[in-house]
């Protein structure tokens, strides 16, 4: 085929079209390889959050407990992560919680939105949305009660490069006598 093709092209012809052929490929492998270099520059560089409970307030009367879990969040990449976000629940539920389980969120109509630098970090409260009673508490506290009591959430952000990414949180508390310690979860911890 080849031959019939270079039929009359004198040899200078021929290692002309050769070395423009390898130029060419060349070419395709540096954009190849640039593309590569700045994706995983990108991903070594960009904003890495990490959340979760670290600290449990629990106060008030035996019929009416107030409960919050505090989450910390620290961004362990090198940029800095912009408008960060967070949402939280803190709830009784049934433990261990039924799959499938929305653990989806939505954020209020005046948002919180924050920047946090490399290397930074924040807490968040999540508060329960209402006082336990006596009957959940001992629920709750009971190892074999089938009930736990759980916060979960997300933390949204958008990284130096535009691109946005999500950091997914749950842990349930487990009482040891009056401490109580938050628990991670099998589900719902996970991130983009």
């Amino acid at each position: 085929m080849f031959g019939t093709w270079f039929d009359g092209w004198s040899l200078s012809d021929k290692i002309a079209v050769i070395a423009s052929v390898v130029a060419f490929l060349q070419f395709l492998a540096l954009i190849a390889t640039i593309y590569v270099m700045r994706r995983t520059g990108q991903r070594q560089l960009r904003a890495y959050i990490v959340a979760g409970a670290t600290d449990v307030d629990i106060h008030g009367p035996e019929h009416e407990v107030y409960v919050s879990s505090k989450i910390s969040i620290k961004n362990t990449g090198q940029t800095p992560a912009h408008e960060l976000s967070v949402v939280s629940r803190t709830r009784l539920l049934e433990h261990p919680i039924k799959v499938p389980f929305d653990f989806t969120l939505r954020t209020g109509d005046d948002p919180s939105r924050t920047v946090l630098g490399a290397g930074q970090d924040i807490e968040s409260d999540s508060p329960a949305e209402l006082p336990f009673d006596g009957d959940e508490m001992m629920r709750a506290k009971n190892p074999e009660g089938g009930f736990r009591i759980y916060t979960w959430g997300s933390v949204t952000y958008r990284d130096v490069f535009g691109r946005k990414h999500y950091t997914n949180f749950c842990s349930s508390l487990i009482f040891q006598g009056r401490k109580a310690i938050a628990h991670a979860s099998e589900h719902h911890n996970d991130a983009s």
